[in-house]
């Protein structure tokens, strides 16, 4: 004897219409669901906005000092390549100004 599964379905259906009704189900997701839902939407943003909650402060008084350093070194080697490019135009100026005169 083999049940179609439209008719399972229907089956569970007009069971559950039976035994729980909407009014049932609306009263209980208003006083379970909701109040468990927006407390994981809190928890969650929690979660989520406070990644260094759990971090040491001698941690991240290490960070911020390799961060500082890092920062300072970054900036000091941005200028000496601007040295650098400056010191290659003005070389290169004067070899053009060598060949110019030795063609003469």
């Amino acid at each position: 004897m083999e049940i179609d599964n439209d008719t399972w379905r229907e089956s569970i259906k007009k069971c559950l219409r039976r035994k729980v009704s909407k009014k049932a189900v609306f009263i209980a997701f208003t006083v379970i669901g909701l109040p468990l839902l927006v407390t994981g939407i809190k928890v969650w943003s929690k979660q989520e906005s406070d990644y260094l909650r759990y971090a040491e402060k001698i941690e991240l008084a290490q960070c911020e000092k390799r961060l500082t350093k890092t920062e300072v070194i970054a900036e000091t080697l941005a200028r000496d390549i601007e040295d650098i490019k400056d010191l290659q135009t003005e070389t290169r100026n004067d070899l053009k100004e060598v060949l110019r005169y030795l063609r003469k």
